[in-house]
């Protein structure tokens, strides 16, 4: 499963991606360091290419 987190450094969304981790995701961290603002929506594109749609 392939998984994006945006605030993925912060305290909560650290704590995320390392539980995803722990289950076997693969994750991807978007930050405001690797260039991703959700606020103005730069970097969203990179940051969701290739995530893995939740089954239904």
């Amino acid at each position: 499963m392939n998984v994006a987190v945006s605030g993925g450094t912060g305290q909560l969304g650290s704590r995320v991606v390392n539980r995803l981790r722990d289950h076997g995701a693969t994750v991807r961290v978007g930050s405001l360091r690797s260039g991703v603002d959700s606020y103005s929506g730069r970097g969203l594109t990179e940051l969701f290419t290739g995530v893995t749609s939740p089954s239904t």
